[in-house]
């Protein structure tokens, strides 16, 4: 079972795959169709990335950081490597955060700022 966005419902179940996968594992799944279903990933390789981020299809990056401060209004400041400052000011995402929180944050670009973050995603849910 492996959460990813290209399945409808958040998650594909395969099977005929001969790779050794772990649990919690970030992974590559490798097809060769616009739209594809659980049935045409043809290939699952593990990530072997040194920096800890997890790029898909060249285009779409996660990066993990921890939640430091947030607000009412849905604001919240959160620790990641990839802020200049150490810090991304964050607002309009949709996600219920709680400080101390270590979360993955999704970005498209190679120098990502805090604009270009389009989801948080609490570490917990992304792992599984």
């Amino acid at each position: 079972m492996i959460r990813t966005e290209l399945a409808n419902d958040g998650t594909f179940y395969l099977s005929n795959i001969e790779q050794d996968i772990k649990f919690g594992q970030d992974v590559l799944l490798c097809y060769e169709v616009d739209d594809p279903s659980a049935g045409d990933i043809i290939e699952v390789q593990p990530v072997k990335d040194d920096e800890g981020s997890l790029k898909i299809d060249n285009g779409h990056t996660f990066e993990k950081g921890v939640v430091v401060d947030v607000t009412d209004s849905g604001r919240a400041s959160i620790k990641t490597g990839i802020a200049n400052d150490g810090v991304f000011h964050l607002s309009d995402i949709e996600s219920d955060l709680q400080s101390g929180e270590t979360v993955v944050l999704r970005y498209e670009g190679a120098n990502p700022t805090a604009s270009d973050v389009t989801e948080i995603i609490p570490i917990t849910e992304f792992d599984v």
